[in-house]
């Protein structure tokens, strides 16, 4: 990684722990841990504010849903799925708009082209997934930020202490800690 400008912030004390410990579990130092998240968030922006706060109710449906279904996610149970699919639905056909805006041109079907956006969406993220990707915690989460978000591009295996590699945490003067 290259050289950073340098640029202070002030923490307070409970974000700075809740920092710290992501980044132990994450094997990462604070300061790339919290470039990370800074990254995300920025990446995050280019999204319209509509489809942000969608993307958020999406995740709070699931927190919900996995409370209500015996502690089960979504992607783990056949019925916990069911359940979110009707739940996202049910959300959506909330927000749908109430009259065409005219002078649009779309022509094709919604269904059709949907269902080709999410295939082609769905072909790849499968296509950029390894197999070994669950064999560490901070592997898996590099794996799901580029899954989630393809232009940050970010390696794993030995490089960024995945695939059975350990990677110290640094400290502030740069030294390897346990």
């Amino acid at each position: 990684m290259g050289r950073h400008r340098q640029l202070s912030v002030a923490l307070d004390e409970a974000s700075r722990e809740e920092l710290e410990a992501l980044a132990a579990a994450n094997g990462r130092s604070i300061a790339d841990e919290i470039r990370r998240r800074l990254e995300l968030t920025l990446y995050l922006d280019k999204f319209e504010p509509q489809t942000r706060e969608l993307a958020l109710d999406i995740m709070e449906l699931a927190n919900e849903l996995r409370l209500h279904q015996g502690g089960y996610p979504w992607w783990d149970h056949p019925k916990a799925h069911e359940g979110f699919v009707e739940a996202v639905t049910t959300w959506l056909d909330g927000l749908k708009p109430v009259q065409d805006p005219g002078g649009v041109g779309i022509h094709a079907d919604p269904r059709t082209v949907g269902q080709i956006v999410a295939r082609a969406r769905r072909l790849r993220k499968q296509a950029e997934t390894p197999q070994d990707f669950r064999t560490t915690t901070g592997a898996l989460q590099d794996v799901q930020i580029n899954r989630i978000h393809p232009h940050l591009r970010l390696p794993a295996g030995p490089e960024r202490g995945g695939a059975g590699q350990h990677r110290g945490v640094r400290g502030r003067r740069g030294r390897t800690k346990p």
